[in-house]
């Protein structure tokens, strides 16, 4: 009962937080600008003047560049960095044959086979409304190709070739006053080191983003994450984030979460209805890593699918469905050190997950050290409730820490007894029993 309270709070907490974004976008009376061509693009989105505005592309291709056709530099090296409050929005349109809130592939000639095209593979956007921010003549750090975070809204648009510049849409842009604001919806975003990226790195701030409706896909660059939440050398600050009805595939990383050489950072991070398939890994989750200390990270799956990913990640070639580590310390890095993770995967789905040739659904660690030893008091609870695999040994693990923590302070916890795991959950290997919670804590075998 305790454990399902907590969830209704959660549930809750997201609902009015969805609700606080959109009705700051509604409640102004924005000005519409609208764009067909990219020297227009710039024009709006490089004016002071039009903070607040929606900026509103024609369908085609907007290519980027760092110079203007003068030869003179363009702001922030061409890359689109949005003024505050204000919105860009593209025509894109998509179709969900299923039913089921993510977008689907096209089949608009009607034969019972997904469109494709030649180069790009699967096609999702309306080809006659595609709106394109192209990136393949940008290069250099400072964030990605449309940089976000002053109570933006992106919409509609297709993201592509960033592999020379941080991320597709990248969320790091910090207000003078307050966190990071951000909503990203019916977006495409590929071919690049990242695709979506939240990033805060800077003390006592705290955040929110909204991700709904996207496709990340082949971001397969230095990096490789499909959708990235980070915390990275800061203290005290947050992330609030909501994930929904996204397609997130053929990716290194399809998500990753991390608190990366931060300290009394939180991460909380809601799941819902999203696809992660065919990436190398399809969710990393750390609280701490390298050198990373007091970190919380609360990530709660509900009705996720994780199917077919496979391969060896940049985690230690460790590859499958999910990874979720407390305390992850790299060789060479420091130590990382009272960091705790809270997973529940609420009827989640797994199926065909690999690691190389061995079928890995979840793997989970207190606490990990690629080289020397682990951290302390690095621990993980994981509740695990009405979820679906398709019952192949050896699929989940769940280890206390590795290499073994001399203080026994590295701890990995199942909630619910060993009887409500085997009645609420298909095809999962129950772990030993010395790893359950003492007793009885919830009884979730209804």
């Amino acid at each position: 009962m305790r454990r399902s309270v907590f969830i209704i709070r959660r549930v809750v907490f997201w609902l009015i937080a969805t609700l606080t974004l959109t009705a700051s976008a509604i409640a102004q009376e924005q000005p519409v600008l609208n764009v067909s061509n990219v020297e227009e693009l710039y024009a709006a989105v490089n004016n002071p003047a039009n903070a607040g505005a929606i900026v509103v592309l024609a369908s085609g291709t907007y290519t980027l560049t760092a110079k203007d056709l003068n030869n003179q530099p363009r702001p922030n090296g061409g890359k689109l960095v949005l003024q505050p409050g204000m919105a860009l929005v593209g025509r894109n349109k998509y179709v969900d044959l299923d039913g089921d809130g993510i977008w689907d592939p096209r089949d608009d000639n009607h034969d019972g086979f997904a469109d494709t095209d030649p180069v790009r593979g699967l096609i999702f956007a309306d080809p006659v409304s595609e709106t394109i921010i192209d990136a393949v003549n940008l290069s250099g750090g400072g964030g990605g190709a449309v940089r976000v975070g002053l109570d933006n809204r992106v919409e509609k648009l297709t993201v592509r070739n960033t592999n020379r510049v941080s991320a597709g849409i990248d969320a790091n842009l910090v207000p003078t006053v307050g966190g990071l604001l951000a909503e990203i919806r019916d977006c495409l975003v590929e071919d690049g080191q990242r695709g979506i990226r939240l990033r805060v790195a800077q003390d006592g701030i705290v955040s929110l983003a909204i991700v709904e409706r996207n496709i990340t896909r082949r971001n397969t660059g230095s990096f490789g994450q499909g959708i990235e939440i980070i915390i990275q050398d800061a203290s005290n600050s947050s992330w609030d984030v909501t994930l929904r009805n996204n397609r997130v595939y053929a990716n290194i990383f399809g998500l990753f979460v991390v608190g990366e050489g931060a300290t009394n950072v939180r991460s909380h991070v809601l799941s819902v209805r999203n696809l992660y398939r065919e990436n190398q890994l399809g969710l990393s989750i750390t609280a701490g890593r390298d050198g990373a200390n007091g970190n919380n990270t609360q990530f709660t799956s509900v009705d996720d699918a994780v199917l077919n990913n496979g391969g060896v990640s940049a985690v230690g070639s460790l590859g499958g469905g999910v990874l979720a580590i407390a305390g992850l310390i790299s060789a060479g890095a420091d130590l990382s050190s009272l960091d705790a993770l809270d997973l529940q995967f609420i009827g989640t789905r797994w199926a065909a997950n690999f690691e190389g040739t061995t079928r890995r659904d979840l793997r989970v660690y207190g606490a990990l050290a690629r080289a020397g030893l682990p951290g302390t008091n690095d621990t993980v609870r994981v509740h695990i409730r009405g979820a679906t695999s398709d019952g192949a040994a050896g699929a989940f693990q769940f280890i206390d820490s590795q290499p073994g923590d001399s203080t026994n302070t590295d701890t990995l916890t199942i909630i619910g007894s060993n009887v409500a795991f085997i009645h609420t959950n298909v095809g999962i290997d129950p772990p030993p029993e010395e790893l359950f919670s003492p007793g009885d804590p919830l009884d979730d075998s209804n």
